[in-house]
């Protein structure tokens, strides 16, 4: 579809553009970053020092066949006339391409000093990106936070929470110092691999990695007003437009840059300055959103039984084809890694040239015809695009940009097939199956019909001796099992990239091979799945903080590896013998009613968030860096907390589905949920330093084993429906309880969580020697919680009725500050004094009682319902009951 010399300089831009700032990391690690590296020193003036610093790192760490390609990146401060080590026109050409890139792609920073001085004494720490989002008229005063100078990590605290407290300039240094060292040192490891020209690909996504991985928590330029960007996230982004710009003449390069020059120099006296007409309508990229739809069901619409074992491989099944797509998407275009602005969730974002439009609907009709071919209209790759102008990468101005895609793109959801021809939607889409009756064999798990040929029967194995039953599974759940069981036990995720295939509809690792990706993975000694690896060139992930020198998995020595991490909340429940439990056996960890909690999360006002929050700060790089943010959360930082709460709870109890993007599916003992949502709450909080206007909701829906799991699916989203539904969001819905986590105010979450500590503890039997002597060392009796329990009713009864006179009341209840009079009040002071009075000789436990009752008068009330939910709570916590109890 495009020549090969356009991809080759496509290529050749983008790496130029990835190094072209790598200079600033070593250059804030030395003692004295004003002296530029000995042999460049003579034309330091006139590329500025930390240009020079990245020019030394090309020269003796970029493989010697990609060095003419990566040099051009650092002269993007020089003058036209100054041509440095470039030996050819092209060299100069990708200076120019990179050159205005940059002054795109830094188009925030009007306010840019003219000196290469850097300030002592000034924070060289990455200002907390989630500190620049703000909903609402005006920016929170919040305290000034910054990342861990390190690399990225998310298993340790201090490794990963932003924190406010001060660092002096020789500690930055040396944390600097040592970031440069580790990062030069596995630079130079790339050398090793005999790198071929036509392998630039492989080259690039190394170092691309390799740059997430180590400058992803640094500031591109901390001497400016908010250092908030990383150097990562605006070299990628230079990256990405660098590719999009060698659509550009030589005439057109030199004519664009001149005219951003002369604009910022109007902007640095009038920041209001509009933009000359010639860049408002100068053609830069096309911003391209991707979203497979289709996931939920998908996922979800499972048989229960043995769905435990099938879940999570189809959940990562679709994070690798959603992977697979991206990178067929890419390989189709010609373009680099650097191309991606994000990708999670389902979800992804591209910068393309902008004639890459016609390529793109071809793209949208192959891959339709792919997923229709293995999955039927279960899946749907979603496609929206639209211009982005010069004028678009300064603050604030690609907001319209940026909505007109999400526009398109909801069109492109709406008008499922529209790239399909009629007669094509009738024999691919519409047409009846013509298997049928005893022709066809229905798959047991997700009840698709398949030719019965290829419905595998699996007996059950010897480590599934208690399930004497055949099993019928369909080829595409077997691989889900395969998948699934395997993943526990991984370190790696192994991506092998080839040629993309048409393959017959057969299994999940077939659907992949069509998209061009080969997958399996490594636990250290072995691969794991019976699928071989015959790539081009392989990626190899690590699935949590590397720890370490690994051994490597026996990939041919011609093929190029890069390394990186990719975070998964790799946790599932195993049986003694290392098989995935079931719900049924998942159920034997929970205490009182016999239940399992199903746990959705995710966050509030995403979409206004990404639309308005940057307000007029608002660029391409801080929506990268905004995005990069949440998933890392989302999907590195949640796998942390789960697997606190696993070691606290002294062994396996969670199984999580599936967490990246901005969201979360966790299945566990109903007990565990409430306090592992409250963590992933607080946590959250902490990370975006306190910012009011990030936070997430959650609904919990308690089930047995035997529940259908789209069922269960279903009745966690409307909690967490019912959660998002409270004024101002930022809530919880627990035993059918909705509140707010921690409002400052009585009846939250916190509240609950409170009294529910307290109302345990009056269960629990006494020790106090004259109590046991004679009143027989009884705890609070059931009446107790029954009582509360029917007073909540009581005032829930009330509450409904009275906001069903008036639609408007239900938002007039959750703001009211006043107390709310009722007989509850009164019904409740007489029930707890009564009860008070019969326990004379157990002073600790009129105590509590006591106490409780305090509580609730002192705050008129207004906490019943957390009290309410909290006897409820405790309840079931102590309830002697078995699986057929209601909830």
């Amino acid at each position: 579809m495009i020549g090969e010399s356009v991809i080759e300089q496509r290529h050749y831009a983008a790496l130029a553009g990835l190094l072209h700032d790598i200079g600033k990391l070593r250059q804030r690690g030395m003692s004295r970053p004003d002296i530029p590296p000995e042999d460049f020193r003579e034309e330091a003036h006139q590329v500025k020092v930390h240009a020079a610093y990245s020019g030394a790192f090309i020269q003796a760490t970029v493989p010697p066949v990609f060095q003419s390609a990566a040099l051009p990146g650092y002269l993007h401060h020089a003058g036209r006339d100054f041509r440095g080590k470039m030996t050819s026109p092209q060299q100069f050409r990708l200076s120019q391409i990179v050159q205005l890139a940059d002054r795109l792609a830094a188009g925030e920073r009007i306010d840019e000093s003219k000196s290469e001085d850097l300030p002592q004494g000034k924070e060289m720490r990455l200002h907390n990106p989630l500190l620049s989002v703000a909903l609402g008229d005006q920016m929170p005063k919040l305290k000034d936070s910054y990342l861990p100078l390190g690399p990225t990590r998310v298993e340790q605290d201090a490794d990963f929470l932003p924190t406010g407290d001060a660092q002096d300039m020789q500690t930055q240094r040396q944390a600097y110092d040592t970031l440069w060292q580790e990062f030069e040192r596995q630079a130079r490891d790339l050398q090793t691999f005999a790198w071929q020209a036509d392998q630039i690909d492989g080259y690039i996504e190394s170092l691309y990695l390799l740059m997430g991985r180590y400058t992803g928590n640094v500031p591109s330029a901390y001497y400016y007003s908010t250092p908030d960007i990383s150097l990562f996230d605006h070299s990628r982004s230079v990256a990405a437009l660098a590719s999009t710009l060698c659509d550009f003449s030589d005439a057109e390069l030199a004519e664009t840059i001149q005219q951003v020059q002369d604009w910022f120099q109007a902007r640095r006296q009038s920041p209001q300055a509009p933009p000359p007409p010639a860049l408002a309508q100068k053609r830069v990229a096309l911003l391209v959103g991707g979203d497979i739809a289709g996931i939920q069901k998908f996922i979800y619409t499972l048989s229960t039984d043995k769905a435990a074992r099938t879940l999570r491989g189809r959940s990562l099944y679709l994070q690798l084809l959603a992977e697979g797509v991206l990178r067929y998407i890419l390989a189709r275009l010609g373009l680099p890694l650097t191309a991606v602005v994000y990708s999670g969730g389902g979800r992804f974002y591209l910068l393309v040239p902008p004639s890459c439009a016609s390529g793109l609907a071809e793209i949208r009709r192959e891959v339709t015809h792919k997923l229709l071919r293995h999955h039927g209209t279960d899946l749907y790759l979603a496609l929206g695009w639209t211009e982005l102008c010069a004028a678009d990468f300064t603050p604030g101005a690609i907001a319209q940009p940026w909505g007109r895609m999400q526009a398109d793109l909801s069109r492109a959801k709406q008008t499922r097939y529209r790239e399909l021809e009629p007669d094509e939607i009738y024999q691919l889409v519409l047409k009846p199956d013509a298997r049928g009756g005893n022709d066809a064999a229905t798959c047991n798990v997700c009840h698709a019909e398949w030719p019965r040929s290829l419905i595998r029967t699996r007996r059950a194995t010897a480590s599934e001796a208690e399930e004497t039953d055949e099993k019928e599974l369909c080829p595409l759940c077997k691989s889900f099992v395969d998948l699934g069981r395997a993943l526990p036990r991984a370190t790696h995720l192994l991506l092998g990239l080839a040629e993309a295939q048409t393959q017959k509809r057969q299994d999940c690792f077939t659907a992949l091979r069509e998209f061009g990706l080969q997958v399996n993975l490594w636990d250290g000694k072995d691969f794991l799945l019976e699928q071989p690896l015959s790539p081009e060139r392989v990626v190899q992930l690590a699935l949590q903080d590397p720890t370490g020198a690994s051994a490597d998995p026996p990939i041919p020595s011609h093929v190029p590896v890069s390394h990186g991490v990719h975070y998964l909340v790799n946790l599932v429940p195993k049986t003694a013998r290392g098989d995935i439990k079931t719900f049924e056996e998942m159920i034997e960890g929970a205490q009182g009613i016999e239940r399992l909690g199903v746990l959705r999360m995710d966050m509030d006002n995403l979409g206004s968030i990404f639309g308005q929050g940057l307000g007029e700060r608002m660029t391409l790089a801080r929506l990268a860096a905004l995005s990069r943010s949440i998933n890392l959360f989302f999907e590195g930082r949640v796998a942390a907390l789960c697997r606190r709460v696993d070691r606290d709870a002294e062994g396996e109890s969670l199984y999580a589905v599936y967490a990246g993007g901005d969201d979360l599916f966790l299945i566990g003992p109903w007990q565990v949920m409430p306090e592992l949502a409250q963590t992933i709450h607080d946590d959250l909080e902490r990370f975006a330093g306190g910012n009011p206007a990030i936070h997430v909701s959650a609904g919990i829906a308690l089930i047995q084993d035997k529940y259908p799991v789209y069922q269960a699916a279903e009745d966690a989203h409307a909690a967490l429906e019912h959660a998002k539904a409270l004024v101002g969001k930022n809530a919880i819905t627990f035993l059918g309880r909705t509140l707010p986590w921690d409002n400052d105010k009585v009846g939250d979450f916190a509240d609950a969580q409170a009294s529910f500590e307290e109302l345990k503890g009056l269960q629990a039997p006494t020790d106090q020697a004259e109590d046991a002597k004679d009143q027989g060392g009884r705890a609070a009796p059931k009446a107790l919680l029954r009582k509360l329990l029917e007073i909540d009713a009581e005032y829930t009864a009330y509450k409904t009725a009275w906001e069903l006179q008036d639609p408007e009341r239900r938002l007039i209840w959750q703001n009211i500050e006043r107390p709310l009079w009722g007989p509850w009040m009164w019904h409740t002071t007489y029930a707890l004094k009564q009860m008070k009075a019969r326990y004379t000789k157990q002073p600790a436990l009129q105590a509590g009682i006591e106490a409780l009752h305090i509580r609730l008068v002192k705050q008129d009330f207004r906490n019943l319902p957390a009290v309410g939910l909290a006897a409820r709570w405790v309840e079931l916590l102590t309830r002697q009951g078995n699986k057929t109890d209601h909830v």
